[in-house]
Formats: C-alpha cells, structure tokens, sequence
C-alpha cells in the first residue's frame, strides 16, 4: 500500500467521521433537544459543528482533486450536492445564535438537506464505481 492509497483512506474516513458527526449531532438535537425544549445547549454543541464542517471542507476538497477520470455528469450532481453542504453549514453555523422557534425550523431545513447530500453522495459513489 502506498502513502497515497494511506491518506485517501485517511481523507474519506475524516469525511464520513465528520459526516456523522455533524449530522447526527444535528438530528439528536433536532429530535431530542427540541422535544425536550433545551435547544439552548446547541450552543455547547457548535465547537464540534464547527470542526465537523471544516473536516468536510478539507477532506471533500482533497477527494474531488484526487479522482482521476470523472464520468459524465458527476460535476452537476456534485455542484449540487456542494450547495446543499453549503446551505447546511450555514445554518448550522447561525443556529447557536437562533431563537427557539426558529431553531427547531432551521433543524428540519438542515436535515432534509442533509439526507439529501446522503442521496447525492450514494448516486456520486454509484457514478464513479459504474462509468
């Protein structure tokens, strides 16, 4: 194994790791906190957010320049996909800063984008593995 086959391994398991961790954090506070009415502790929360959001930024960039031969159509898809990224941190990065109300919306707003990435990220994968 070389030491690029290392860190590609390395960059998509950050990736994914941060994946599931902004995600899941949001989706426990979106389920959980707002039920109980504590979305004030999102705030204790934004550190790791942030973290998260900066390991998907590097490792996802890293990702995009290494791949070789890209099928037609994956840059659309992945452009889309970005966006979406982009909206969901965005607001994660606002949430802290939200009222109550307004958090519990903006919860349900990034979890549909987030389970939509997911869709995107699995036809992406499904693209490059099946030109």
């Amino acid at each position: 194994m070389e030491l690029t086959d290392i860190v590609g391994i390395l960059s998509r398991l950050i990736h994914i790791s941060s994946a599931v961790t902004l995600l899941g954090g949001l989706l426990f506070a979106r389920q959980v906190l707002v039920a109980v009415g504590q979305t004030d502790l999102i705030a204790r929360y934004s550190t790791a957010m942030q973290a998260a959001i900066a390991g998907l930024l590097l490792s996802g960039l890293y990702n995009l320049l290494t791949k070789a031969a890209l099928p037609k159509g994956y840059h659309a898809i992945f452009g889309i996909k970005f966006l979406l990224a982009l909206h969901v941190f965005a607001v994660a990065l606002l949430l802290p800063k939200a009222d109550a109300a307004k958090r519990a919306r903006s919860l349900t707003g990034i979890l549909v984008s987030g389970g939509l990435i997911l869709a995107l990220s699995a036809y992406l994968r499904y693209l490059t593995l099946n030109p």
